[in-house]
């Protein structure tokens, strides 16, 4: 196998196999070491290495509860993250061109930075009830991506987190805005004041700004005069979903 590997650390994959096994000697993967490898379709891990494991072709840590590769050149459409995942790392999936649709259960905790980067053909994707984190950049550059249903833990949203795309749909959940400690790119708080103070103005500009709309299904939030306001407002822009 063509891999660099020094001192126990695989830095990185040269080669243009679609299989490779990850040898007993890896005790580390660096970040950047399979994320250009276009033809790369199934990781395999030696089955007396101690740190890592494998499972359909994906790359995990030794108890499977980190989500740590999927190789890019894979040609599935849909995969759903194992109940055992409570974390996917860094750029897991980041440059995967070929899935569409990903589901992340109820298993899962935390979506580390750039975690879906340049999924260029996702369209959907579903995060369940326990996820509290999402990373930054983690959809960023999603260029297909056209809904993301987000569980109702979630507290933390990072930077630049759906950068390139101008709508985000969260529906089917019950989400309090006003407890998400959100960055620029989803600062639900920041538009949720003005909904109450019916600045919708202002509420449709901070969107704008953040790069990012988030949908919501929000009774509590938004009122009767809003929806009339937004009726005669409507833009190309971006669309905003009211629960009547």
């Amino acid at each position: 196998m063509s891999f660099k590997i020094e001192n126990g650390v695989l830095e990185e994959y040269k080669g243009s196999e679609k299989y490779v096994v990850i040898p007993d000697s890896v005790t580390k993967i660096g970040v950047y070491a399979f994320n250009y490898c276009k033809s790369l379709e199934s990781i395999e891990v030696s089955e007396n290495n101690q740190h890592y494991a494998s499972e359909d072709g994906v790359l995990f840590s030794k108890d499977k509860a980190t989500f740590i590769k999927y190789p890019i050149g894979n040609k599935r459409k849909e995969y759903i993250i194992p109940d055992s995942v409570t974390k996917i790392d860094w750029g897991a999936f980041y440059n995967c061109e070929s899935l569409k649709s990903i589901i992340i259960g109820n298993s899962v905790t935390e979506i580390g930075d750039c975690a879906f980067s340049y999924c260029t053909s996702l369209e959907s994707v579903i995060i369940g009830n326990s996820v509290t984190t999402i990373g930054k950049w983690a959809f960023s550059v999603c260029t297909s991506l056209e809904s993301i249903i987000i569980g109702n833990s979630v507290t933390e949203i990072g930077e630049d987190a759906f950068k390139g795309r101008k709508i985000v749909i969260c529906k089917n959940v019950e989400l309090d805005c006003k407890k998400i400690e959100s960055t620029k790119n989803a600062n639900v708080s920041d538009v949720v004041k003005m909904l109450n103070t019916e600045d919708f103005s202002m509420a449709m500009a901070l969107s704008v700004k953040y790069d990012v709309l988030c949908k919501f299904f929000l009774t509590d939030y938004i009122s009767e005069a809003f929806d009339t306001y937004f009726k005669k407002n409507f833009t190309k822009i971006f669309t905003f979903a009211i629960d009547n």
